[in-house]
C-alpha cells in the first residue's frame, strides 16, 4: 500500500500492481464489452488502426482430369483505417488522502478508475469525445445519463451500425400484439446468412425495452411467455448468451451524422446486434493503463494520468445493425 514515511512521494509496488488488477479486471470481465474482440495495436500510442478486409476467394473449379495449371485463385483485398483517440483522467492523491485513507486508498480511487473504465466503454459504443467542462472546470465526455459532451473526435460502434428501420412491417411503433417478436425477428432476419452461419448473434437494448417488451400486451390473453421471452426460446440456439441492457450504450441521446433521432431515456427504445467475430467488429486499443504521474512535493501531492487510445471499430457494417428511433403506444 502507499507508503507513508514521505507523505504521498512515494507508493510501493503493491499500491501500483492492486491498481492495474482493478483496471485489467474491468477489461477482461465486463459482459458488456467482453463479446467484443480487443486488438491490441502495436507499437504503443500508435494514431490509427488499419484492418484488412478479405472477400471471397474464386478459382475453384470441378474437372474430371487435372486442367490448366496457369490458372490460380484470387482473393479481393480491401482496408479501412480507423483513427484512434485518447480516453484520459487525473486521479489525485494529496497528504490528506493518505494519512485518512492509508491502506484503504486503493478501494477509494477504484470507484474514479471506474468512472473512466464507465467512459472507455461508453467510448467504444459511441465514440471518444472531447467533453465539456462543468461548473469545475472538470471536462467529462459522457454525463451520468450516457449524453454526450462536446465535439465528437472518432465515432463508435452505433455510428457505422447499418440502421434497420420499420420494426414491425410498417413503421417502428410497437403497439400491437406480436410487435415485439417482429421487430426482434427483423433484426437478426436483417443480418446476411453468410455471416450468421455458424456464429453467434449479441443482441443489445435500452432499459425500457427490457420491461415493455414484458407487457400484458405482448403476452396474449392467458398471459403467458412475452414475445421478448418466447424469442429468447426460441432462438436461444442463435444468440451469444444474455441480452446486453443499458441505457448508456444504446441510446442514442445526441443526433450524430447517420444516427440522425436523438433519443429521450424513457421514452424511446433501440436494438443492437452484432455478430460476436473479430472480422466483424472489433475495439482496438494502442494505449491502456496508467501514463506516469507527476509529483508537487510543495503542497504534496502526486497525479497520476489513465489513458486508453481506442477505437470502435466495424468492419463488416452489414452484420452490425442498430434499429432506428422505436415508440411505444
Amino acid at each position: 500500500m502507499p507508503t507513508l514515511t514521505e507523505n504521498v512521494r512515494v507508493f510501493d509496488q503493491s499500491f501500483y500492481q492492486a491498481m492495474s488488477e482493478i483496471v485489467g479486471g474491468y477489461f477482461q470481465e465486463d459482459p458488456d464489452t467482453n463479446w467484443i474482440h480487443q486488438k491490441v495495436i502495436i507499437p504503443t500510442d500508435a494514431p490509427e488502426y488499419k484492418k484488412p478486409l478479405f472477400g471471397f476467394s474464386t478459382g475453384v473449379t470441378g474437372e474430371t482430369k487435372l486442367g490448366d495449371a496457369s490458372i490460380s485463385m484470387e482473393t479481393s483485398k480491401d482496408h479501412k483505417v480507423y483513427n484512434l483517440n485518447y480516453v484520459r483522467a487525473n486521479i489525485k492523491y494529496d497528504v490528506n488522502d493518505m494519512m485518512i485513507e492509508g491502506k484503504y486508498l486503493v478501494q477509494r480511487k477504484a470507484q474514479e478508475l471506474a468512472t473512466w473504465y464507465d467512459q472507455v466503454k461508453q467510448a467504444v459504443f459511441k465514440g471518444v469525445r472531447t467533453g465539456l467542462p462543468n461548473a469545475t472546470g472538470t471536462r467529462t465526455m459522457y454525463d451520468s445519463t450516457g449524453k454526450g459532451q462536446g465535439t465528437v473526435l472518432n465515432v463508435g460502434i452505433i455510428e457505422q451500425a447499418t440502421l434497420v428501420e420499420n420494426l414491425n412491417g410498417g413503421d417502428s411503433l410497437l403497439d400491437a400484439a406480436g410487435d415485439v417478436y417482429k421487430a426482434l425477428t427483423k433484426m437478426l432476419r436483417t443480418i446476411p446468412s453468410k455471416y450468421r452461419d455458424g456464429r453467434k448473434v449479441k443482441l443489445g437494448m435500452d432499459d425500457l425495452f427490457a420491461f415493455n417488451a414484458r407487457n400484458a400486451l405482448f403476452r396474449g390473453a392467458t398471459n403467458q411467455d412475452s414475445e421478448l421471452d418466447l424469442f429468447f426460446k426460441e432462438w436461444g440456439l442463435k444468440l451469444d448468451g444474455d441480452p446486453i441492457i443499458s441505457d448508456k450504450l444504446f441510446l442514442n441521446q445526441v443526433a450524430g451524422d447517420t444516427k440522425t433521432e436523438a433519443d429521450t431515456i424513457g421514452t424511446h427504445s433501440r436494438l443492437f446486434v452484432a455478430i460476436s467475430d473479430p472480422e466483424i467488429v472489433e475495439q482496438a486499443y494502442s494505449r491502456v493503463g496508467m501514463v506516469g504521474e507527476r509529483r508537487d512535493d510543495l503542497i504534496q501531492s502526486v497525479i497520476q494520468n489513465w489513458a486508453a487510445r481506442l477505437s470502435g471499430c466495424v468492419h463488416r457494417p452489414e452484420a452490425v445493425l442498430y434499429s432506428e428511433q422505436i415508440t411505444w403506444a
